[in-house]
């Protein structure tokens, strides 16, 4: 192996039921890939290639095997680094695997009865497991309770502790109702969640300091903090002379669109000659339409993550963008902050943060002062009279601070530490 690539202590199964995780590359940078395999259920993600091995399941394998009583097999084992990677929705072309995406009470019954029975734990699936010979379970914990149960089956199986990775609060943030079979659905999760967060064994990484204060206030677990990191050094820049090219890329999702939106009619509003280049998926028919609309928005192909810092650089500024009003999108990115904060701050331009300050990336970006923010519409024109017009704001504090935060919270390499930090510590649970 390469030189410059890092031993783990102890062989990982990684469970993420997406596959394929920014979160992955930013905690395992530079691990060695023989030290991990992975369990995935999505059945149209690849693999996350830096793995040695990985197996593949879909809830239509899970059905297949429990229709078909003499069926053997169930789900199947990739190489994650092989080009021939086929999604699994294309093989079968099955409507079947969009009942996972529909986030409600009945969708979240038909799953958790399909997997219920263990069809899925197959003589294959054990060989590949007892073949790998896992010292621990690295659990991206998600709102599917399917993968929480087959992380603390394996667990107890195996005799494995888990490393639990707490992204997002699936447990307690949540909208009021006075739906049965929506409690019902929270207090079945909540039963498989805290079988896992309340084990003494196992330990806990959470995204942000804030989701770790929840967690630490309700249910007394504590663990480290590590943000998304970013391979991007910080750009030492000089301040731009004008801002006449934005740039924003990413989902339009949340409502995030309506923010683009409204920003593009205040420029407008303004007559400041600002156009605002947005590369996002051509699959948000509805919004891109009427994003179109706007004289002032550019609409251009999405792009990769790895490529976003280098189409930064091209621009004046950089938009970082969640909703402004609605409720339920500004809950669900209560505790976001992705990689492409930490690209933006460091690519060295100015970025400007529009979003509700509820918004977790609004929250982190007001709190360090290391971007222009704007929190409602009033803010957003006054960002724009001020600020992108007027060109007065402080760059210098603005540019250190971010700088700051690069080197503080988003250093691949200082994270990378952490991460090993804690595996280390799970050492003394881990099987001999």
């Amino acid at each position: 192996m390469e030189n410059d690539q890092e031993k783990l202590f102890a062989k990982t199964l990684i469970i993420c039921a997406q596959g394929d995780s920014k979160l992955l590359d930013a905690y395992f940078f530079s691990i060695d890939p023989r030290f991990f395999s992975l369990f995935f259920a999505s059945s149209y993600n690849k693999p996350w290639p830096k793995c040695s091995t990985a197996y593949q399941i879909s809830d239509f394998d899970v059905f297949q095997r429990l229709v078909h009583p003499n069926k053997t097999d169930c789900g199947s084992i990739i190489n994650p680094a092989s080009d021939r990677f086929v999604p699994a929705f294309k093989k079968n072309k099955s409507s079947f695997f969009k009942i996972k995406n529909k986030h409600t009470p009945l969708s979240f019954f038909a799953r958790k009865f399909l997997w219920k029975y263990k069809r899925w734990y197959t003589k294959e699936l054990d060989q590949w497991i007892e073949a790998f010979k896992p010292q621990c379970i690295f659990l991206y914990f998600f709102n599917d309770t399917n993968m929480l149960d087959i992380a603390d089956f394996f667990s107890k199986k195996y005799d494995l502790p888990i490393i639990v990775s707490i992204n997002d609060d699936f447990l307690y943030n949540h909208s009021f109702s006075f739906d049965p079979l929506e409690l019902i659905k929270r207090s079945v999760y909540s039963r498989s969640a805290k079988r896992i967060l309340l084990n003494p064994r196992n330990s806990f990484v959470f995204i942000n300091d804030e989701i770790a204060d929840v967690y630490k206030h309700r249910l007394g677990i504590e663990g480290s903090v590590i943000h998304l990191s970013s391979e991007a050094s910080f750009k030492k820049l000089p301040k731009p002379k004008a801002i006449r090219d934005i740039i924003y890329a990413g989902s339009l999702d949340y409502h995030r669109w309506s923010t683009i939106q409204t920003f593009a009619k205040a420029c407008l509003k303004e007559k400041a000659n600002i156009i605002i280049n947005v590369y996002t998926f051509e699959k948000y028919k509805k919004e891109l339409k009427s994003l179109r609309r706007f004289p002032n928005i550019c609409i251009r192909p999405a792009i990769r993550s790895d490529e976003v810092p280098n189409t930064i650089s091209k621009y004046d500024a950089v938009l970082l963008v969640e909703a402004l009003t609605n409720r339920s999108a500004i809950r669900d990115v209560r505790y976001s902050l992705s990689t492409k904060t930490a690209d933006s701050l460091a690519s060295g331009k100015l970025c400007i943060g529009l979003g509700n300050k509820a918004c977790g990336e609004m929250k982190y970006l007001s709190k360090n002062n290391c971007s222009l923010v704007a929190t409602s519409k009033k803010e957003i024109i006054e960002i724009i009279r001020k600020c992108l017009l007027n060109n007065d704001y402080d760059w210098t504090l603005i540019s250190q601070n971010a700088e700051n935060c690069i080197k503080r919270d988003f250093s691949i390499q200082k994270n990378s530490k952490i991460i090993k930090e804690i595996f280390k510590k799970t050492e003394k649970n881990c099987p001999k």
